[in-house]
């Protein structure tokens, strides 16, 4: 690998890194899979090179910032991809953690950072089905998390669509009354709404209320026989999942639809 002094910009690859991480100087720049990362002597190492460490070396600096909390208040805990420490822990699942760094004030204000690619700690949260921490979220934190509650990635999937994607109901109830309508009817790459893949999953009293809410904002019209690539439709997966109350509603829908017309 060479020497590990500082002032210099070194290229090493991952497994160098997660072996020998704890040797770098603390003014060295380095090259890890062609993406800069910056050392200094006001950032832990273990938060520049997250990603990089092993499970037992994120552990033990995760169990340190939590016993010595005063240690890191003054410090930079936010890495060269602007990703700051409780976001790391969100991206990594670690629900449990989470929950006690963000009792610290100095971790508060670090939640409505996004990195570089507008990830934040909602959308991980969310993607992982962190129900507890979503809830605190919601309850003490909303001022710090609304901006991000109706975003959309790159392939067209918002907050909304992951969490109907992954089953979870307690966390759609908490998006559904801070989501745009024109989420809500939003569909994604693959032709999706989050109504498709809570008919999909069986997430009945989920798909009653986004039924309603569209309803309401006479949106129903641009998604009610809208196929996925394969071409199945909200009403094929409900009727297939024996979602009787979900199928007599799209049902009523459809034939209002079709008198319109």
């Amino acid at each position: 690998m060479g020497s590990l002094l500082g002032n210099q910009l070194l290229t090493l690859d991952e497994s160098e890194v997660s072996i020998k991480w704890k040797e770098l100087s603390d003014d060295m720049k380095l090259v890890i899979n062609k993406q800069e990362y910056t050392l200094s002597h006001n950032k832990p190492k273990e938060i520049e090179l997250y990603h990089f460490l092993s499970e037992d070396d994120k552990i033990n600096f995760l169990q340190d910032v939590l016993t010595n909390p005063k240690k890191y208040e003054s410090l930079n805990l936010i890495n060269s991809q602007n990703e700051s420490l409780i976001y790391l822990v969100c991206a990594d699942n670690k629900e449990d953690i989470a929950l006690k760094l963000i009792k610290f004030d100095y971790i508060k204000k670090l939640i409505d950072i996004p990195n570089n690619k507008n990830d934040n700690v909602l959308s991980w949260a969310c993607y992982h089905c962190m129900e507890k921490l979503v809830s605190t979220l919601f309850k003490s934190h909303l001022e710090s998390i609304e901006k991000f509650i109706n975003l959309i990635d790159r392939k067209g999937w918002s907050l909304l669509h992951w969490v109907c994607y992954k089953k979870s109901t307690n966390i759609a109830l908490l998006l559904i009354p801070y989501t745009d309508i024109s989420i809500i009817s939003s569909l994604n790459y693959n032709r999706e709404s989050p109504l498709y893949w809570a008919c999909y999953n069986s997430l009945s009293h989920i798909c009653y209320l986004l039924i309603s809410i569209m309803k309401n904002n006479n949106k129903y019209k641009s998604i009610l026989h809208t196929s996925d690539i394969y071409g199945y439709t909200p009403l094929y997966w409900s009727s297939k999942n024996n979602l009787t109350d979900v199928v007599e509603l799209l049902t009523l829908l459809d034939v209002g639809l079709k008198k319109e017309v």
